[in-house]
């Protein structure tokens, strides 16, 4: 084949040298092919072109980065992906594996127990591919591995990122929840209230409970409830406690509080709606 490099080393006796360098900047097998010959030109030597301790392999380069790097539960998370060095039309399959969750980046270990999930997708040459369709259900840190096959040419094309990369980790935390609440009232001794709870949220459909807290009177800071009455979440906007019967006159003061999922926050209402 064509020589994609030379160098020239004046030579003084028997001696040690370095000829040059030189940057494979495609992935493959190169080889060097070592000539001498003497300043008067009556002696030659060298030797066959490919021997092994003459030949190296340059494997492909890949770089990549989780998108996003901080993201919510159930959110489509991606990892994008940079071959390079690879002759146009070489064929191969990325793989993305995803692990965790860790409650800290640095104990990251990325071993088979703690996958969460693996996408892969084929490649052609060189270039940028996104490798998307990654999701987690809990809070924590996640690492991703990416490596790269060479679809059979051989195991020295195969290459393959450490675990906790740099860029190669995504922090997954809860969504937010807004409750807004609405007291029935005015009310006579004897009669029934109940408290709506309207919430707002721009995530999954939130599961947990809604616990009311009603204080009566005298009990202007709220420290003492006089009934604790739970309803659940069933994923609507609107909540509505169980009603309670009024066994005197005052003001009662309701304070809602969420119990929160592994989507969402627990949330705590204040005092002072009456």
């Amino acid at each position: 084949g064509q020589a994609v490099a030379s160098g020239i080393q004046p030579v003084n006796g028997g001696q040690n040298l370095a000829v040059g360098s030189f940057s494979p900047k495609t992935a493959g097998w190169y080889t060097y092919d070592v000539q001498w010959s003497s300043a008067s030109g009556l002696w030659a030597a060298g030797h066959e072109c490919g021997i092994p301790s003459e030949s190296f392999f340059a494997a492909p380069d890949i770089a990549s980065e989780a998108s996003p790097r901080r993201a919510r539960t159930t959110e489509t998370l991606a990892d994008r992906v940079t071959l390079a060095g690879l002759s146009a039309g070489v064929q191969g399959r990325l793989s993305v594996s995803m692990f965790g969750p860790y409650e800290d980046l640095s104990a990251a270990t990325c071993q088979p127990g703690e996958l969460v999930d693996t996408q892969t997708a084929e490649t052609s040459g060189s270039g940028d591919t996104n490798v998307a369709g990654f999701s987690a259900a809990l809070v924590g840190h996640y690492a991703y591995v990416v490596g790269w096959d060479g679809n059979g040419l051989g195991d020295e094309w195969n290459v393959t990122e450490p675990c906790r990369s740099t860029g190669e980790d995504v922090l997954i935390t809860k969504w937010k929840i807004d409750i807004v609440t609405q007291a029935h009232t005015p009310v006579l001794t004897g009669e029934t209230i109940w408290d709506d709870a309207l919430v707002t949220f721009d995530g999954p459909r939130p599961g947990g409970k809604v616990t009311f807290e009603l204080f009566g009177p005298g009990d202007p800071g709220c420290r003492h409830p006089i009934a604790r009455l739970d309803a659940p979440m069933d994923g609507s906007a609107r909540v509505s406690s169980p009603k309670f019967t009024v066994p005197q006159a005052g003001e009662y003061r309701w304070v809602e509080s969420y119990s929160g999922d592994n989507n969402y926050e627990p949330h705590r209402g204040k005092c002072g709606a009456v």
